[in-house]
């Protein structure tokens, strides 16, 4: 992991329309408020590509092929802005909030796919972890429309006292 401990900028290059020929192997572990990373792949064989310890936003992002899960927003502070990314690949949940994480889809371009590739049942596309945990959907986008073909538990799920409520779909 590249482990971000300060407020950062990383970019790739919006003139490179393949996201897929700007590769960070390896996942990044962010601890710190105010991170922004957009316009690049990610992928991380051997673990998550996007651990969040602390709110951060993530723009136009590939996160595929993790050894874990794809995005994780681990704490009750923590809010990950996600616009058009796509997930898929990751052999546990695409996309999971945990333990009062908070993580915002928006954006047409945004796809949760082909995750959970342990088959293990407790694995989602979108997946909450615990009471205070949620993930919110910004109109016009719903779950339906974004997490599709995940193995595993299927496309939605809860774990730890959460509830599919707590995957909600919300105006802008």
């Amino acid at each position: 992991y590249l482990n971000i401990k300060c407020p950062v900028n990383i970019v790739g290059s919006r003139d490179v329309l393949d996201k897929s020929k700007i590769v960070v192997v390896g996942g990044f572990k962010i601890t710190a408020n105010g991170v922004h990373v957009e316009h690049l792949t990610i992928r991380h064989k051997n673990g998550n590509g996007v651990y969040g310890e602390s709110s951060c936003t993530l723009t136009d992002l590939i996160i595929d092929q993790c050894g874990y899960s794809g995005v994780i927003a681990d704490g009750s502070d923590v809010v990950l802005n996600c616009l058009n990314i796509m997930v898929s690949k990751c052999i546990y949940s695409g996309v999971c909030a945990w333990i009062g994480g908070t993580i915002i889809l928006r954006g047409n371009r945004t796809l949760i796919t082909d995750n959970c590739l342990d088959g293990d049942s407790d694995s989602y596309g979108l997946e909450v972890i615990g009471p205070s945990s949620k993930i919110q959907i910004v109109k016009p986008l719903t779950k339906e429309a974004i997490s599709k073909g995940n193995k595993g538990g299927g496309n939605w799920g809860a774990n730890y006292g959460a509830t599919l409520d707590q995957i909600e779909t919300i105006e802008e």
